[in-house]
């Protein structure tokens, strides 16, 4: 669009035009206008030629752009097929080199094991061949007389002398123990055996070195014959120590308590519901008298106060003269007369007899018809005043009817019934032994056996006439709901209920009835049933002398016989000496020429065999 200025010069510059061609008013004007209307014409065309222009040159800068913009992406994608090609090329290389350097670790491992395993081997050839040999002999246990406990110190003080390591412990530690160690070692898991902690951990729980048999130790220990104040005390400390540690307390002052108050439920409580209690692992008490809770809940008419005092202080006060004595003599009273002893803790092999524990059965004399009871109440044997005590194992905590260290047996006699059936006058007797002590003494014959399955100790009872099987061995499904009538010793009548349980022992396998004891001294008690093959054990001799012992540990001693060289010798060589001996020059002549001779009546010949051996 032109300015004013430039339409007016055009209008001057065309009005001059006009007037030089000689137009004037309105031919000059028409002139003028038509003028100026081509010059806007040509304008106009110039504008859009120069619009045409830039709109070209426009587009071809955007093509040019696009073209551009293809090209940088088009060299984008090589370049990123390049950089993923190298990419992938270093992983693979990367990959290529792991898995050489995994496989050089793993020669290195493998070098390493075997070094190890050599190093090893190493270890044990020299330990059986130096340390083994030159060691000082340690007696091999006898479960019959020594303590797994005090032996296995003894063990670890003569391991630590000799700088043994664990895995030297565990290898020599089985080649001390015979019979039944030996035999629960057999037993025991592959991983178990080659660990020293595991093994002795698991040699302490077969023979009872438990939580509850040092808690047991720990409360019946005394002053013992010629042992110092001192020892007593480092050895009472070490009960209580291991008791501490075997239920998990440790030096803590808050479980240590609660210890303490599990034992006395436990000491409190009669055993009915002590028994019941020790089935579960109870760690605290409040779990322990919740339990509780639920036995008197379902056991509401029972009493389940313990018989006498549970406090041993109490107990070993003496009783006043004029009630509650001693009588100085009677006869058997109370429950059956023992079918066996048992040597007590302090090994007493020799513990009072049953016809003077009779002032220990009862609290006080029973009077008779002539009023001795009461004359000699609070006076034993020449009329002296004593404290009332165990005439078992002399303590005075307790009576001889509560004493833990005797073997309480008793034989009873029984018979098949039914719960509703005749009365007891009308049943007949089998006779059968049981016990619910903790250890069998030597004198008793047992074997190995399986009950449903499961392994147990078998007890053979030639003086029983059925079977008896501990009651957490037995299946609900297994009760066939008939009892059988027990006759003790006392004449005391028990019941005991009847299972059909698969029995299999050296002396009779099958099906068989049995009964079911709560707390039998072993697991079955196989009697003189029918099939039965074992045979009655006769012992011949109440003790051992020192002589036979001493001849029992002593080694054989074999017969001294010559050792005879062995000969380095062959054909070869007998072919060659033979030729070497000036004293067979003869027979070889003699056989070259093929002569015999004649001796005794037979021919005489020689010959060379092969090798060249003259025979």
């Amino acid at each position: 669009m032109a300015s004013q200025e430039e339409v007016q010069a055009l209008i001057a510059q065309f009005k001059v035009e006009g007037e030089a061609l000689g137009k004037d008013g309105a031919s000059l004007n028409k002139y003028v206008e038509d003028n100026l209307r081509e010059e806007r014409a040509a304008r106009r065309k110039r504008e859009n030629d120069i619009a045409l222009q830039e709109k070209e040159l426009a587009a071809a800068r955007e093509l040019k752009e696009r073209e551009l913009a293809e090209q940088a992406k088009i060299e984008n994608r090589r370049q990123e097929k390049e950089l993923a090609a190298a990419r992938e090329l270093k992983e693979r290389e990367l990959a290529e080199q792991a898995k050489i350097e995994n496989r050089r670790l793993d020669i290195e491992e493998e070098k390493a094991n075997r070094e190890a395993k050599l190093r090893a081997d190493e270890l044990v050839e020299k330990a059986s061949k130096h340390k083994l040999a030159n060691r000082p002999k340690i007696p091999y246990f006898d479960d019959k007389s020594d303590d797994i406990e005090s032996y296995l110190y003894r063990f670890d003080k003569h391991a630590a002398s000799l700088k043994w390591s664990q895995d030297e412990k565990a290898l020599i530690l089985p080649t001390l123990i015979r019979g039944r160690a030996l035999n629960y070692f057999q037993k025991l898991p592959v991983e178990d055996t080659n660990d020293y902690a595991k093994l002795s951990a698991h040699l302490l729980k077969r023979f009872k070195c438990t939580e509850e048999g040092f808690r047991t130790q720990f409360r019946s220990c005394k002053p013992e014959s010629g042992e110092t104040m001192h020892v007593f005390f480092s050895r009472m400390r070490r009960y209580f120590t291991r008791w501490t540690d075997m239920a998990g307390v440790g030096t803590d002052f808050a479980l240590l308590c609660d210890l303490v108050l599990r034992e006395q439920i436990l000491s409190s409580c009669a055993s009915s519901l002590v028994t019941f209690l020790k089935e579960d692992k109870h760690t605290t008490a409040q779990t322990m008298i919740d339990a509780a809770e639920r036995y008197r809940e379902a056991h509401p008419s029972q009493n389940l106060a313990a018989k006498g005092s549970s406090d041993p202080l109490l107990a070993n006060v003496g009783l006043p003269s004029g009630r509650g004595g001693h009588s100085g003599s009677g006869g058997r009273g109370g429950q059956g007369g023992h079918r066996f002893s048992k040597k007590n803790s302090q090994g007493d092999t020799n513990p009072p007899t049953e016809q003077n524990s009779d002032v220990a059965r009862s609290g006080s004399a029973p009077d008779n018809k002539g009023g001795r009871g009461a004359s000699q109440a609070g006076r034993g044997r020449g009329g002296q005043n004593y404290q009332r005590k165990c005439w078992w194992c002399q303590d005075t905590s307790h009576k001889l009817a509560d004493c833990p260290k005797k073997m309480h047996t008793a034989s009873v006699s029984v018979v098949t019934v039914e719960e509703s059936s005749c009365s007891e006058d009308e049943q007949s007797v089998a006779s059968v032994g049981f016990s619910g002590s903790d250890e069998l003494p030597e004198s008793i014959q047992t074997c190995e056996g399986t009950l449903n399955g499961s392994e147990v100790t078998v007890m053979l009872d030639s003086g029983c006439s059925t079977v008896g099987v501990r009651k957490s061995l037995v299946r609900d499904d297994q009760f066939t709901g008939k009892v059988q009538v027990c006759r003790q010793f006392s004449g005391e009548l028990v019941r005991l209920p009847i299972a059909i349980v698969s029995l299999d022992t050296p002396y009779f396998s099958g099906s068989v009835e049995a009964c079911v004891i709560d707390n039998p001294v072993c697991d079955v008690i196989l009697g003189r049933i029918q099939g039965c093959t074992f045979g009655c054990v006769e012992v011949t001799s109440a003790v051992q002398t020192r002589g036979q012992k001493a001849r029992e540990e002593r080694p054989f001693r074999p017969l001294l016989t010559a050792e005879v060289p062995q000969l380095d010798i062959n054909a070869e060589k007998l072919s060659k000496m033979q030729r070497d001996d000036k004293t067979l020059h003869d027979l070889f002549e003699k056989v070259g020429q093929g002569k015999s001779e004649e001796s005794s009546g037979c021919v005489v010949s020689f010959v060379v065999r092969d090798q060249g051996c003259v025979a």
